[in-house]
């Protein structure tokens, strides 16, 4: 082995030696199954990567051919029906399609099953050449990728778009297998073939890893919805419910901790659903992701920015330096917000929408911090009263000292 091909599969090494860590440290945050799964995959498939390599006899200066042989033999296929089984839940539809079911089980149980003989077969007959062992393994370890790829394609035939990416990625491990074994069995294939190879594989694992973060990140959102635990809207990615109420109580405790008021604004948008017949029921996700970048540009960063229900945004400015400030801000809100937008775009056909709105700001003394619920509560009943003044913005006092904007 040359130095060009020492530096490129120690290259590859060190990337999954990165990946391992990575997928290790998930693994003890969440204790998960799925992130033990996870790492189990990266470290035995890139295990078997790089015993195919040559790398750790050249590491270590292990002469004898046959050594690392039974490892080279059973890791990599056993490590493809894990993979296999793995893709299965992954696109979750492998227990409701029949054909779907019979790839991943059948094609799990049959690489066991072969590589189960393999292995008892070197056991039976060791005097036959390493080289003859391993084109048998090379054509085992095909049997994954096959599957794999019929699994993808068949994912994206039931719809699961991001199913194409795993597609994707068994074409990466096919090219990774071909220059794998090709360097196992000492086939001349120069630094090009094997910088290919190296490439390919860090591909394969990258795309795996990525899909794999966004599934269960869907996942996820999936069970939070379900149990009614949603932390931030799906669409505007705003706080709401419990944790909108624990960022406007650490906004009062800041305010009060340095002796100043806090203000809690409502953004009332009476006129939400009014493309619903014309533009279908998606425009309101647009309209509200368009609103949702506008406040917060108008809003900076500094304050918080949420969601209290669908047609109602809040921001709560804490350590106000005054009711001048908490006005200027409402008012530079106001024109922000109010001004005509075209939507509808991705659909074909553009709509003009101009939000009409309401302003409601509560400002909240220092000594009259107290409950989240309540103050948002009232600032969105401000809110909804102003739908009927010219002004647009009514002020209230948690005192009761009410003052319109003019």
């Amino acid at each position: 082995m040359n130095t060009s091909e020492i530096v490129i599969w120690s290259a590859m090494l060190g990337a999954l030696l990165t990946m391992a860590v990575v997928a290790a440290a998930d693994a003890l945050r969440t204790g998960s199954l799925a992130a033990w799964r996870g790492l189990a995959f990266v470290v035995l498939t890139g295990g078997s990567a790089v015993l195919l390599t040559g790398l750790p006899e050249q590491l270590f200066g292990i002469t004898d051919p046959r050594f690392l042989l039974p490892a080279k033999l059973g890791i990599g296929p056993m490590a493809g029906a894990l993979a296999l089984t793995y893709q299965g839940n992954w696109l979750g539809v492998a227990m409701e399609d029949r054909l779907l079911r019979w790839m991943i089980a059948g094609g799990a149980g049959l690489i066991v099953a072969g590589t189960s003989c393999l292995l008892l077969a070197y056991m039976a007959w060791p005097a036959v050449p390493a080289q003859q062992w391993l084109l048998m393994a090379a054509g085992l370890n095909m049997l994954p990728a096959l599957f794999a790829l019929m699994a993808g394609v068949r994912g994206v035939v039931l719809g699961d778009m991001l199913a194409r990416w795993m597609a994707l990625s068994c074409l990466s491990l096919t090219v990774m297998l071909v220059g794998l074994y090709a360097k196992a069995l000492g086939w001349r294939g120069g630094n090009a073939l094997w910088l290919l190879t190296a490439v390919t594989t860090i591909a394969f694992f990258l795309i795996v890893t990525t899909l794999t973060l966004v599934r269960n990140i869907a996942q996820k959102r999936l069970q939070r919805l379900a149990r009614g635990t949603a932390t931030h809207d799906e669409t505007t990615g705003l706080p709401i419910g419990a944790t909108l109420l624990t960022k406007v109580d650490d906004a009062f405790w800041r305010s009060a901790r340095v002796g100043r008021d806090s203000a809690v604004v409502a953004l009332w948008v009476n006129n939400m659903y009014a493309l619903h017949e014309e533009a279908g029921h998606d425009i309101e996700h647009e309209i509200r992701m368009r609103l949702t970048a506008v406040l917060r540009r108008a809003a900076g960063f500094r304050h918080v920015v949420g969601l209290a229900q669908v047609r109602c945004f809040v921001v709560v400015v804490s350590v106000t330096q005054g009711p001048n400030q908490v006005a200027k801000l409402a008012e530079r809100l106001l024109i922000a917000v109010n001004k005509p937008m075209q939507v509808g775009a991705l659909q074909g056909t553009a709509f003009e929408f101009t939000p009409d709105v309401g302003i409601g700001v509560l400002n909240i003394p220092t000594t009259a911090h107290g409950d989240a619920l309540v103050a948002l509560d009232k600032a969105q009943e401000l809110a909804k009263a102003a739908q009927g003044l010219r002004e647009r913005l009514v002020y209230q006092s948690i005192d009761a000292t009410v003052y319109h904007g003019g």
